[in-house]
């Protein structure tokens, strides 16, 4: 005599697909959104060592990930997906042995006018100037907008 048993059926939910894609090679990365296709933007990373850095003040080389090239396409921008490119940046940064350690040169090339460090401070990013550093929280802190040439074309690290 054969018994077939047959288990009780268990509902699960489906696991949620991410509504981003971000994909590329070792140094260049794009972003889409699932569910429009639409393209969002592109980062561009090179790990590097740093030796006499002025902001990690080390002797010995250590690797961190550079980024070279962070863009959004404007109709996409202030809603995270910048901040979604570095947090992966900073994933990628482990993956490649720099430990998370995350550094950059503050500009941008899209619109010379706006300077682009207050993102960065608010992602956690810091300049090597302690000075520079309090103002920016400051500005950030009041709401200011930021004068392009007080800072434009500053090294800031994570």
């Amino acid at each position: 005599m054969n018994i077939n048993f047959i288990a009780p059926f268990k509902y699960t939910k489906p696991n949620k697909l991410p509504n981003r894609l971000v994909y590329g090679n070792k140094n260049q990365y794009r972003m889409v959104d699932l569910s429009t296709g639409e393209y969002i933007g592109k980062l561009k990373v090179t790990p590097t060592e740093l030796k006499n850095n002025q902001f990690y003040k080390n002797q010995e080389p250590i690797k961190s990930l550079y980024i070279n090239d962070l863009w959004i396409v404007p109709f996409f921008r202030r809603k995270n997906f910048g901040s979604e490119f570095v947090k992966f940046a900073k994933n990628l940064s482990y993956k490649e042995g720099c430990k998370g350690r995350l550094y950059l040169l503050a500009y941008n090339y899209d619109n010379p006018y706006q300077a682009p460090h207050k993102f960065w401070r608010k992602l956690g990013f810091s300049s090597a100037s302690e000075k520079e550093n309090k103002i920016l929280d400051f500005i950030i802190e009041n709401d200011i907008e930021v004068s392009p040439d007080m800072c434009q074309g500053t090294m800031m690290y994570r």
